[in-house]
């Protein structure tokens, strides 16, 4: 999840500080018993913008196989931003705490339009009548969540746009009028390219093309007049316009001059607006987990439903469209001609050697799992994977579902506990102290059924014998019931991977490695936490680690 935020957030919209100057922490993670919603707390020294939280959810929940939703929750603490830079960026945040029963005058709010004048913050919006009802039953809310927030004890007002909109406003009617009369000037050359028909009659494209729905008048070719607004239906996964054929250009790679262009990626935001014609402009944002881009184009009323019906968050598209800048927007937009919903593409194993995973968290480790794990064991399953290994922490839940779950995948049962090394905590009557210590996670994993009841054996006494803040596992414990078990060193957290970060000495390290059964290293990403909080200097040192453990390994046999 942090790589996923570092990747999502557009940085340069921040502010004027250095991007190391911005903090955030993922405090907790908490997936619901009875929704399925994984709810994420983040502390954070600034404000993103609304948009990088919406795609960083629909990212997330794609990329999390069973959960209908995620939800990313802000504390913020000493923020760096200016108050006018916080106001800019939180304004959007403001209108989607705020929606539900306001949602019909917050959709008229102009997020980017604002000014401040000494103790006051003045919001425009379209509209006398939606501006009278959001001073009325939204500005104080929007008071309240500034200082609540962020200190920013400022009175709210909304404006009408009106006057100072009038600039904007007429460089949206001339763009809607150059679309029009480009599509019109588009539909004439392909009618002279048609072969004559007696009594012919060409229509506007309607939802298919940038500018459906602005035609009027008389035709000036044929002898009917043209009708305006055709609407061409869903046929397919086309939803509008014709079949796509072109190869796609990487997002990254588009520029204002790159002319027509096809792009794929995932929708995580659609909104519309109806224009004076009658017709919606309708905005997409499209994401291809690297960047973001803006998909406009104009529509008629049937094709703006079939775009809300069939196109939803997380869904996959292919848009062919011109590559522009929009000058009212002031970004880089993609001016829609035709869009397809694609098949999502099931990630597939094609390594010709496959793993077998042996440390694996499903929903039931609390705060360190999202995977359902029939779907774990299924997708496994698919991959070609001859067995899979699951280990929650401290608790064996999972059990029953993942043995029905697997057809001809092997279950390897195991559990990744909190092994506390109780050497010199042992009392005079036999009693172990285990309070007094920290604990280092360890992998056991059940090789036969002696060491599955032995495995019971250790989760039970963790619970109800040693437990302190977690269930622990007293290493006297483990010994008197390691039959048929094999123990695994486990990840950043395990005893052997700290001796060796650590330096400790050859005997620590001799005991260690001779204790294990396997050693267990990971991949980079998994402990890029250590070079954000200093514990390591580098990546180059984590390559280290994982060279050292990896030596060990074939020392020790």
């Amino acid at each position: 999840m942090i790589n996923l935020i570092e990747n999502s957030i557009s940085w340069p919209k921040l502010g004027s500080h250095p991007k190391d100057e911005y903090r955030y922490v993922i405090e907790r993670a908490v997936l619901g018993k009875y929704d399925n919603i994984l709810r994420i707390q983040v502390r954070l020294n600034f404000v993103m913008p609304f948009s990088d939280v919406e795609k960083i959810e629909t990212i997330a929940k794609d990329e999390v196989a069973g959960l209908e939703g995620v939800e990313l929750h802000f504390e913020y603490e000493d923020i760096i931003q200016t108050p006018k830079e916080v106001i800019g960026l939180f304004i959007e945040h403001m209108i989607h705490i705020v929606n539900g029963s306001y949602a019909a005058i917050t959709k008229t709010i102009f997020p980017e339009k604002f000014r401040m004048e000494e103790d006051k913050l003045i919001i425009y919006a379209l509209g006398n009548t939606a501006v009278k009802l959001l001073n009325e039953q939204v500005a104080s809310r929007f008071a309240k969540l500034l200082n609540e927030n962020f200190g920013i004890s400022v009175e709210v007002y909304f404006e009408n746009h009106e006057e100072t909109y009038r600039e904007a406003h007429q460089q949206l009617i001339e763009q809607e009028k150059l679309d029009a009369e480009e599509n019109l000037k588009n539909q004439q050359l392909a009618a002279q390219n048609r072969p004559k028909e007696k009594n012919a009659t060409y229509s506007n494209a309607g939802g298919g093309g940038f500018g459906g729905g602005f035609g009027g008048g008389a035709a000036p070719w044929g002898e009917k007049k043209k009708k305006r607004d055709k609407y061409e239906p869903v046929s397919g996964n086309r939803i509008m316009g014709k079949a796509i054929f072109k190869d796609k250009t990487p997002l990254m790679e588009i520029t204002p001059d790159s002319g027509e262009v096809v792009i794929e990626g995932m929708l995580f935001k659609k909104s519309e607006r109806t224009i004076k014609s009658g017709s919606k402009l309708v905005t997409l944002l499209v994401t291809d987990k690297k960047t973001s881009i803006c998909v406009k184009f104009f529509a008629v009323e049937q094709k703006w439903n079939d775009i809300d019906e069939h196109l939803g968050k997380g869904d996959l598209v292919k848009i062919q469209g011109d590559a522009e800048w929009d000058t009212f927007e002031n970004c880089l937009t993609v001016k829609a001609k035709s869009i397809e919903k694609m098949d999502k593409e099931l990630r597939m194993d094609n390594a010709p050697e496959k793993r077998v995973e042996l440390h694996v968290h499903t929903k039931m480790s609390a705060m360190d799992g999202l995977n359902d794990v029939k779907n774990l064991v299924k997708t496994a399953e698919k991959w070609g994977h001859k067995a899979i290994a699951i280990t929650d922490h401290g608790v064996v839940q999972a059990f029953p579902d993942a043995s029905h779950a697997g057809k001809e995948i092997k279950i390897l049962y195991g559990v990744e506990g909190y092994l506390l090394d109780d050497r010199g905590l042992i009392t005079e009557d036999g009693t172990i102290d285990y309070k007094k210590k920290g604990t280092n996670h360890i992998i056991i994993l059940a090789q036969n059924r002696d060491g599955l009841k032995n495995l019971y054996k250790l989760v039970s006494y963790s619970h109800l014998d040693y437990f302190y803040k977690r269930p622990r596992i007293p290493r006297t414990v483990l010994d008197k019931h390691r039959d048929g078990l094999i123990i695994g060193s486990a990840c950043e957290a395990g005893e052997l991977y700290q001796a060796v970060m650590n330096n400790r000495d050859e005997a620590e390290i001799d005991f260690l490695c001779n204790y294990y059964d396997y050693y267990e290293i990971q991949p980079l990403i998994n402990n890029q936490f250590m070079i954000k909080n200093g514990k390591v200097s580098g990546v180059e040192e984590l390559k280290d680690i994982n060279r050292r453990i990896c030596a060990l390994g074939e020392n020790y046999g």
